[in-house]
This record gives C-alpha cells, structure tokens and sequence, in this order.
C-alpha cells in the first residue's frame, strides 16, 4: 500500500495538428479540442479509373483497438498514433492491447518536439515510437490537463501562451516503470505519398490503417460521425480560421462505391458510430494535411509483456471531511482506499455547495457556490481546489489517503461570494467532495460523490 501525494505533472500545446484550442459542436453540446486552422486545400489526385482491379470495400474495423477519448487536452495525434500502433499489434497477437498516449507525448517532446504545446504531428511521433518503443497504458495512465479548475496550471487556461513547460506533458517515467517498455524495433514507419489513390491501395494491400490529418469545420462533423470538408466549409474556415481547427484520425477502410473512408477518431464513444465516422473520399482527397499520411508496418514478431492492470478499480472508503480554520482556509481532510489502481489516474476536488431544497444533501438538491465574473479573473476557479492521487510508480496496486488535506485559500474564502454566503446563509452550506477516476476511454467518471457538512472553527482556534 502507499500514500498517494500531489501529482505534478511536467508537459506542453499545438497549433497545428491537434492543439490548444477548444471547438464546441453546436449539435452535441461535446467539448472538442483541435490545432489552429491552416490552409491545406490542394488540387486533388482521387482517379477511380486507376482502382478497377481492387475490392470495392474494405472495413478493417473488428481489427481496431476500442475507441478511446482524448479529453479535454489537445492530443489527437498522439491517440491517432497509438491507434495506429494498437492496431498492427493486435492483427500480429489475435487481442486487444492499450499502449499509452501520455508515454509516446511524454518521449516526443523530451526530443523537442513542440514542448510548449499539448499536440503533435503522427508524422513526428511514429518515428520516436519505433526508437523509443511502447508502454502499456497501465504503465504510464493519460493524465487530465493540467489547465483544469483546481489543477496545477488552472491560472494560465485563459492565456497559455505564457504557460510554463511544466503544464503541457509528462515527464518521461523512471528507469524502473521503462524497464517494461515493449521495443519499438519490430516496427517499420511507412510514409505513403500524398496521393489519395495510394493510400486506397495501400490499405487493400497491407490490411493496414493509415494516420491522416485533416481540417474540422464543426459544420461537416456532424455528431452522427458523417463527415465532410468541401469548398464552402473549406471558404468559411479561411474568413474565420478560429470556427476550424485541424485534427488526425485513423483511416482504416474505404468504400469506393459510397466515395467513403472509414476511420476511428478519439473522442470517446458517444461520438459518431460509437467512436467511428466517415468522411467522404474528396474531402481526404482535395484537404488532408501534406506528408500525413503515415502507417506502420510489422517487421518480425511482436510481443507485450503481460498487463498487470485489473479490469476495474476497488473503492473500499472515501471518508471526506471538512473545517474551517483559524487562518482563514477552509481544510479539507480525505481518508479512504482504493484497490486495484494500475493504469487509472484519481482526482478528488472539493467546493462549496448551496442547499436549495430540503431533504438529504444530494445533486437534485444542492448547487455549486459560484464567484462573480470579477472574482473568477482574480482566482482562476470557483470554490474548487483538487487532491491528486496515482499509482503511475508502479509500486503497487493500491492507492489510500490517510489524513490527506488541502485547503481552500483564505483570500478565496476571503471574497466577498463567500462572505455573504458564510454570513447570511451559513445554515445552506454544504461540502462537495467528489472523487473522480481518469482514463484514456472515459475521461472523468464519478467514483463517489459525498456531500459533508462545514464545520466552524474550534473553540481552540478562535
């Protein structure tokens, strides 16, 4: 068993292939992150006359690794990347294998590769992934961004241009979680010309996937998971390149009758066809980002060490309570255990919430205590500030809090939101301590919710 302490994350953000900027889908209501919008419309090479002797469909989708979900960071192409990686794998071993995203960001960038920003280019990182290797997911979890309310750089989330290096990625792990890397070597990078007829070639040989890049215009990129990118989105993307973003997927078949590639995206499954979509031929053809067309190949056998991670985390307790004290703060303390931890990264935060309806405190009944605008620019967040909590050393399988505490500020407790509300309506006031699991499919997932009453301050202290 250990304690689990703060977990500081070192990372970096992208403006081109997959970065820093949030896109909001109208239809859906999803947050999605995409690079900056640059112009990639070329003059097309699609010429069905040179596919006659090749079968009209090819879908490799039971051969895909489940759909994963980038979260709120700016890392589709390192999840294009792994996509690609999980999928030559599992047609050499028969079975799903989960590579970890933060492992191949966190060796790519320790190269210099866009450290100050969250993204990359697959083109970037397939080549640091036959040099340096793989690591299972379990080994080494995908992190939450660090520009999250109660994270280690929530200041910096309204101007990361003046983020330091530390919030964009992960530090590689130590010697004793690399000594389970799975070597690289067996791997061959395939660069394919950027011809839309080769890569259909391509996969109807090989039986490969392919990494591509491509322009989003939200207008295209139904929630259906039908996509498109034609001259008219392509024309509203340019007199407005912040509605647009670029983003990477993996192709992994076409349909030459329907003028359709199939491909996995890594926005969770509620997106699309559970995660898949389509795009149509031309739109691959005529606005894909030169030199991304990139696949890899296997050149001997393939072998993963076993992955020690179990199927689900095991809370026994979680046992928050809170205090105000005599500085100011208000102290929250958690007590509690968690077994089988491998591959999962924790997040407790804790905030001030409001009864509005009487019965046992509950979400139906409570809501969160929130700052004016004024005073949101001032602390970055509301009533919120995080206990993080890993298991990405490998020691063991167990993560416990035993008297963890972390405080909410006295100049936060100090403003005049909750001054009011500590004056007026005391007898509302409640504590929300929530205790949330992150993983590289589900994002965040509520593991337990528990609402505890603020205590005053001891006699002792006044």
């Amino acid at each position: 068993m250990k304690n689990s302490g703060l977990l500081f994350i070192t990372a970096l953000v992208l403006l081109q292939g997959c970065g820093d900027r949030s896109s909001g889908n109208g239809k859906s209501g999803n947050k999605f992150v995409l690079g900056a919008f640059f112009d990639t419309e070329s003059e097309g090479t699609f010429n069905p006359r040179s596919l006659q002797n090749i079968p009209r469909t090819v879908n490799l989708r039971p051969d895909m690794t489940p759909v994963k979900n980038q979260s709120d960071r700016g890392t589709c192409t390192f999840f294009a990347s792994i996509a690609l990686a999980e999928a030559i794998f599992k047609k050499s071993l028969k079975r799903d294998v989960n590579f970890s995203e933060e492992y191949l960001s966190a060796i790519t960038k320790a190269e210099g590769h866009f450290s100050f920003q969250e993204g990359s280019f697959s083109s970037i990182n397939i080549p640091e992934l036959v040099s340096k290797g793989l690591m299972l997911e379990s080994d080494w979890p995908y992190r939450p961004s660090t520009f999250g309310k109660g994270y280690l750089c929530e200041n910096f989330a309204g101007n990361k241009s003046r983020a330091p290096q530390e919030c964009f990625f992960a530090l590689p792990p130590e010697n004793h979680i690399q000594a389970r890397k799975i070597d690289g070597k067996f791997l061959e990078t395939v660069v394919l010309p950027h011809n839309t007829n080769e890569i259909i070639k391509y996969i109807a040989r090989e039986r490969n996937p392919i990494v591509v890049g491509l322009p989003v215009n939200f207008t295209g990129w139904a929630n259906t998971g039908i996509t498109r990118h034609d001259s008219n989105l392509h024309a509203e993307c340019l007199n407005n390149p912040s509605s647009c973003g670029m983003h990477e997927v993996l192709i992994y078949g076409y349909d030459l009758v329907r003028k359709v590639f199939f491909f996995k995206n890594s926005w969770g499954k509620t997106w699309g066809q559970e995660g898949h979509g389509e795009i149509d031929i031309n739109s691959v053809d005529k606005y894909a980002i030169r030199d991304s067309f990139i696949s890899l190949r296997a050149r001997g056998t393939l072998r993963v060490p076993p992955d020690l991670a179990a199927q689900k985390a095991v809370l026994g307790s979680f046992t928050p309570s809170s205090q105000e004290m005599g500085d100011g703060t208000i102290q929250v303390t958690v007590n509690g255990q968690i077994r089988n931890t491998l591959g999962y990264v924790f997040y407790t935060s804790s905030g001030l919430a409001k009864i509005t309806k009487a019965g046992a405190p509950q979400d139906s009944n409570t809501e969160m205590v929130s700052l004016t605008s004024e005073e949101a620019a001032q602390f970055g967040d509301t009533f919120v500030r995080a206990i993080w909590s890993d298991n990405t050393d490998g020691s063991g399988e167990t993560v416990s809090w035993d008297n963890q505490q972390v405080s909410i500020s006295s100049e936060l407790v100090a403003s005049e939101t909750a001054q009011k509300m500590l004056a007026a309506e005391r007898n509302k006031l409640i504590v929300r301590t929530t205790l949330f699991v992150h993983t590289d499919t589900e994002k965040f997932k509520v593991l337990k919710r528990v609402y505890h009453p603020l205590r005053g301050i001891a006699p002792a202290q006044r």
